[in-house]
């Protein structure tokens, strides 16, 4: 009994005395794991060296070989962050994404780096209702683009005919006047637009093509329109 009790001990022991490292310098899996445009990413770190500065890395894609944007901070006096990832960058297809952090312990006399990868759907758009007579209201509606940017739309007519329209995304989702639709709810990263038809519209198939200025993410939807009773 008492060489049991030794061993279990000794293995005790064995486990206190682990090096730190094994252990150290964690980082979860951001929350949420996929979203859109206008989605807040959070990662959160733990045991990493407190009061020493980390860097965050943002990779566009996955399986870029060099980051695209860069930040420094400074790690928290308990040895944990939270990163916030605002407006990630996005394309008009979806993408696996990447962010890692960085930071060069002296307690070890290294440099640990941990990553995790994240999902960037597609901005999205569509109309309210989908098809109607000429003479009815519709609204646009986008989805997914960077939050406070400006869309532009532009309107191509049954016949060829070209509008230019612009509408700004919101920067916190909210419930909108959607007139006869009711409340509308627009997400962070969205915006919407009232188009009023008249009678003699042309009838057929409209089609709004949504761009953000800024960024190469784009959508694009169609109505269907027929004639009035």
């Amino acid at each position: 009994m008492r060489a049991r009790t030794l061993a279990l001990a000794v293995a005790l022991v064995a486990l206190c005395a682990a090096p730190a490292s094994a252990t150290a310098h964690t980082l979860a899996r951001p929350s949420p794991t996929a979203g859109d445009g206008g989605t807040t990413f959070y990662f959160h770190g733990r045991a990493w060296q407190a009061g020493q500065y980390i860097q965050a890395q943002y990779y566009r894609r996955s399986t870029d070989a060099r980051p695209y944007r860069v930040k420094t901070f400074r790690v928290g006096a308990n040895g944990a962050f939270t990163f916030r990832l605002l407006n990630p960058w996005f394309f008009d297809t979806g993408r696996l994404q990447r962010m890692c952090f960085a930071q060069f312990d002296t307690r070890y006399n290294r440099t640990f780096r941990k990553c995790k990868s994240f999902y960037v759907g597609p901005a999205y758009a569509y109309f309210m209702p989908a098809d109607g007579e000429a003479g009815q209201v519709y609204i646009l509606v986008a989805g997914g683009f960077q939050a406070n940017r400006t869309l532009d739309i532009e309107l191509t007519l049954p016949d060829g005919t070209v509008q230019n329209y612009a509408m700004r995304t919101r920067g916190r989702g909210a419930l909108v006047a959607g007139g006869e639709f009711g409340p509308l709810f627009v997400p962070r990263g969205g915006a919407s637009r009232r188009f009023q038809s008249n009678p003699g519209d042309p009838v057929g198939l409209y089609t709004a093509y949504v761009k953000q200025r800024d960024a190469p993410a784009r959508a694009r939807t169609s109505l269907l329109v027929f004639p009035p009773d």
